[in-house]
């Protein structure tokens, strides 16, 4: 049973800040009275979900309710306390602006008064109705089962349970059985389906490893590897972040036979009654609107099977049709009420859903993207008119002419080019006014076009917890001052791109100076790329887990010592704004950071210059994170690493790329030892041989070398790395040979050769001089052989 929306409303209600203001507003009898019947809800809750009474309707309709009752309460009390908060600033300024709105707090406070009463009204009322429809009974008996909750249980999925109703996935499930258990393949060890809720991810996975006759265990078995590991997710980025040797399985939607078929399996179950014309046709006709949904289509199939007479399907059609193209007049579950407070489905436009209590809003890229369609075509459609309706040369000199408002006056033509997307600045302000309570607001995809600039009534979303702007553009790269507005924001994700003007990107932003507000930030990501004159205050977000894209010119190294629950650290090496930062703050303080969670910690070059870090620079960050176990530098040049002893005893996982160390790495990351994966990427190492050492890297699992374009000669004495399962080789085509120690490492499981000369590839196939090093691992992959000189 969910009780989520309880659990949220206690937890708000007990938060500091909440506290803080209704003791000081004297509302505490009725917030404190209202925590205690929202207490009691939850207990009541807990009881009737032990009981399995939740398939009672009468439970299903209290619940629902509970749930309205505790989001209203939710609201109201930290809408109260956020707009009071807001204004109770010190100084003779605050002062002022409290005692000039000293009328307007009050009416506030009446007001907040007045619906905590109403909402504790409702709550007696709701006690009443749960005594006049007797569920103590229910409860007891353990609940009717009427027809209906027959056919919701039904209908509801088990992972054990494989559909009967499974069409068009043969092919599919042909593919992903070969996938994991042909030896083409052995090397994946994680296989993602990918594809749009409702495409029947689970269903073909269920039925793939029924088909395979494979054995399904614990993720904490995993350890054999010969086992596999199935994800399915709706999201690309969440599979490639799973494993990057894994494979990438996208499931289609259905063709119009195959959508038909399934349909007249749910809503014809009987195979001997004959399906009459007007309602086949009928049936095509609403299929269509579900666009080869599987989902779609069973839950349309399964309205229409208890309807028995073409007026009844019309009807259905009717009203289908009019969901679909958002009609004023039809009462749908998104776009009515304050029922669903939840994700909408990226299939909706925005101006059409009318549930102004909506709190979580995830906008796909499908829907800025074709906005951005618009602003193409309209751009293309001016010059055209533009050179249909004038003489080609005046047609130049208005060319030259926007070429060059565009270099001395970008405001002015990102003001034209604003007016080309009218329906962008609607949808912002449709969704600014309207969802005023909002908790999540999510932009996915890679591409998200949102016009002129971020609006300013971003910060009257105060409810919001969650907000990402990742690869957004923008035509101007200044974000608003309202960001400081969003006080309860847990997540804030910058991550964005601009437009200055069409076609042309600019790569830097300005963040103005207001994050420091936001103090229950638990996670920031913070632009590549910031103008100079961006400098932010970071100290107060004591919260904080995640930090990723900190730089030195922009933020202060001083406020990393305040950061005291720090886990994951991104720091940005810039050119020429690193040293001096540093300098500057270790003659002061020669500790950096405070955290003692610390687990990441990744130094990257925005690839905007060439900059080199000195080792002893790396020692100083080291020596104040005993218990990070993860580093990463990629494109920060360093001509060696720092001595052994420096690193973290527990540092279990390694990755250098382009880093362009002269001296050979081995010799120091031998010596960690919990030291498990290690990844060597492109331009790590530029010298031309590598050693590893007896008894050196005693717990090492995985090593990857790629793209070392001068290593000649790898020595592997006997004794090394003792316990390796995987290694990988790609790209490193000056490479002789194998080392010969690999044949005295008895664990190893499998070998990928990638990118590599036909000569290398000879030399480890059966009667190659180099076979019997190799001879003992079960799995040799080669991919991407080339012939000498083809590369």
């Amino acid at each position: 049973m969910d009780l989520s929306a309880v659990s949220s409303a206690l937890q708000t209600i007990s938060g500091p800040l909440i506290q803080e203001v209704i003791s000081l507003w004297g509302v505490n009898d009725e917030v404190e009275s209202l925590e205690r019947e929202l207490k009691w809800m939850q207990s009541f809750l807990k009881d009737a979900d032990a009981v399995k009474v939740a398939d009672s309707e009468v439970i299903r309709t209290y619940v629902a309710e509970v749930r309205e009752l505790a989001y209203d309460a939710e609201d109201v009390i930290e809408t109260f306390a956020l707009k009071v908060a807001s204004k109770r600033k010190g100084g003779v300024s605050g002062f002022i602006r409290r005692s000039a709105c000293c009328l307007k707090e009050g009416c506030l406070l009446r007001k907040t008064k007045s619906e905590i009463g109403r909402i504790t009204a409702r709550i007696t009322e709701l006690s009443r109705r749960l005594q006049t429809y007797d569920v103590k009974k229910i409860r007891d008996e353990g609940g009717p089962s009427s027809s209906n909750d027959q056919r919701r249980e039904s209908r509801r999925p088990y992972p054990h349970i494989i559909e009967d109703n499974i069409v068009g996935l043969d092919d599919d499930i042909r593919n992903m059985v070969s996938i994991l258990v042909d030896e083409e393949h052995h090397d994946c060890r994680v296989v993602s389906i990918c594809g749009m809720g409702g495409l029947g991810k689970t269903t073909l996975a269920k039925r793939s490893i029924m088909t395979a006759k494979l054995e399904v265990i614990s993720v904490t078995l995993l350890g054999d590897t010969n086992s596999k590991i199935l994800l399915t997710s709706r999201n690309k980025e969440v599979v490639s972040h799973a494993d990057r040797r894994g494979y990438l399985y996208e499931l289609q939607c259905l063709k119009d036979e195959q959508s038909w078929e399934l349909f007249q399996r749910i809503a014809f179950p009987d195979k001997m009654v004959r399906v009459e014309s007007c309602m086949e046709e009928l049936g095509k006709g609403m299929i269509k609107h579900c666009a080869g949904l599987p989902l779609a289509i069973v839950v349309l199939g399964g309205i229409l099977a208890s309807k028995c007479s073409v007026i009844e399907w019309q009807k259905v059609s009717k009203n289908v049709k009019r969901y679909l193209k958002g009609g004023n007049d039809y009462s749908s579950p998104v776009t009515s009420g304050k029922a669903p407070r939840v994700a909408v489905h990226k299939y909706f436009l925005v101006q059409r859903i009318k549930n102004p209590h909506l709190r979580s809003l995830v906008l796909f890229s499908e829907i800025f993207r074709s906005q951005n369609r618009f602003f193409e075509e309209s751009f293309l459609e001016k010059v055209r008119e533009c050179f249909d309706n004038c003489g080609g040369d005046y047609c130049v000199m208005i060319c030259l002419m926007c070429i060059t408002i565009t270099i001395l006056l970008p405001l002015i033509m990102s003001y034209i080019l604003c007016s080309l997307v009218p329906e962008i600045c609607c949808t912002w302000k449709y969704m600014l006014n309207n969802f005023k309570l909002l908790r999540v607001l999510d932009f996915e995809g890679e591409e998200n076009f949102g016009g002129c600039k971020l609006p300013d009534g971003l910060g009257n979303l105060i409810h919001l917890r969650f907000l990402s702007l990742r690869n957004f553009d923008f035509i101007l790269s200044k974000l608003p001052s309202c960001l400081g507005n969003l006080k309860c924001l847990r997540t804030l994700d910058l991550r964005l791109r601009c437009f200055t003007d069409y076609g042309s990107t600019v790569h830097k932003i300005h963040v103005p100076d207001v994050i420091w507000k936001l103090r229950q930030l638990r996670h920031l990501y913070l632009p590549s790329r910031l103008k100079r004159q961006t400098r932010l205050r970071l100290d107060t977000l004591v919260n904080l887990q995640t930090l990723v894209n900190f730089n030195m010119r922009n933020c202060y190294v001083a406020h990393l010592l305040s950061l005291i629950n720090l886990r994951k650290l991104e720091i940005l090496w810039i050119p020429g704004a690193n040293y001096e930062a540093f300098k500057k703050h270790l003659n002061k303080n020669p500790q950096i950071i405070t955290s003692i969670n610390l687990r990441s910690l990744s130094f990257e070059n925005n690839r905007s210059g060439s900059q080199e870090m000195d080792p002893t620079h790396l020692v100083q960050f080291l020596s104040n994170c005993a218990y990070t176990y993860e580093l990463c530098l990629s494109w920060v040049e360093m001509s060696k690493l720092p001595e052994y002893h420096h690193f973290p005893s527990d540092m279990a996982h390694v990755s250098l790329e382009g880093t362009e160390l002269h001296e050979d790495p081995m010799p120091t990351l031998e010596k960690l030892p919990n030291l498990r994966i290690l990844n060597l990427g492109e331009n790590a190492f530029t010298g031309n041989k590598m050693v590893c050492s007896a008894q050196g890297f005693p717990k090492l699992d995985s090593l990857r070398l790629e793209k070392l374009p001068n290593l000649e000669e790898w020595e592997v004495d006997e004794g090394a790395m003792l316990v390796l399962r995987h290694l990988e080789i790609t790209n490193c085509e000056r490479l002789k040979m194998l080392p010969g120690g690999i044949r005295f490492i008895a664990t190893l499981q499998e070998m990928k050769i990638t990118k590599m000369p036909k000569s290398f590839q000879d030399k480890l196939v059966q009667g190659g001089d180099d076979f019997h090093k190799v001879q003992h691992i079960p799995s040799i992959i080669f991919k991407e052989i080339y012939p000498i000189g083809e590369y």
